[in-house]
């Protein structure tokens, strides 16, 4: 397990209005510049990881050091992956807090920051794993993603000795993490790069990263919905 601290995270405001497809007239009455630099100073990323070794594996499952992962959509994607790369992603809290005491336009501004500074962290860390471990090409899959249910957020937490004495992350009962800003799944080598959203079919997404493939996503066994 290691933990990766002092990570090069800074937002944008330009990239924030594009995410929410705010006009620059508007995000002068938000006060958009000072709210990003407000952002930068309350983000505090950390990525802790784990190397994992899968153990065994069936066409619906993965078992990684003996701890089933259930997706087929995973499966599949680790068909010929011996080792993984667990992992979760936090910002801290402070950014959060600091948006629940803000308007709801302002709030929503450095809610999106949050979401943006933890896609930094993510790319951040499959930047380092790619050059430690000489991987080549890598992608990411994270529970609550297409049909890997994000109740297996518990198994996951388990490749880990103590996240929350670690990184500050912990699970509610309900099995989201806290903070909010916080994200975790499975960098995998791929030379062909895979997203979740190739898979997926809904129409209206901010977050979209790649188009949607309906033969794609029968090729995986999914169906249409």
């Amino acid at each position: 397990m290691e933990l990766l601290r002092n990570i090069p995270v800074e937002v944008g405001s330009e990239e924030v209005l594009r995410k929410l497809q705010l006009d620059r007239t508007l995000a002068k009455q938000l006060q958009g510049e000072d709210l990003v630099r407000t952002a930068n100073s309350l983000i505090d990323p950390k990525v802790l990881y784990t190397i994992g070794y899968i153990t065994n594996r069936e066409e619906d499952t993965t078992d990684i050091e003996g701890t089933r992962l259930a997706s087929r959509v995973l499966a599949r994607n680790l068909e010929k992956v011996g080792r993984v790369f667990p992992y979760i992603i936090t910002i801290g809290s402070a950014l959060e807090d600091e948006a629940s005491a803000r308007g709801i336009l302002q709030r929503l501004f450095l809610e999106e920051a949050g979401d943006l500074a933890l896609t930094s962290a993510r790319a951040h860390a499959e930047e380092y794993l790619v050059k430690r471990y000489e991987l080549g090409k890598v992608s990411h899959m994270g529970p609550g993603q297409l049909d890997w249910p994000i109740e297996q957020q518990k198994e996951l937490f388990s490749l880990f000795p103590d996240v929350e004495a670690t990184i500050g992350v912990r699970l509610t009962k309900s099995l989201m993490m806290v903070p909010r800003k916080s994200i975790s799944g499975v960098i995998f080598p791929r030379e062909v790069t895979f997203t979740s959203c190739q898979l997926c079919p809904r129409e209206y997404c901010r977050s979209r990263q790649a188009a949607y493939s309906e033969s794609l996503r029968k090729s995986y066994g999914l169906g249409a919905e």
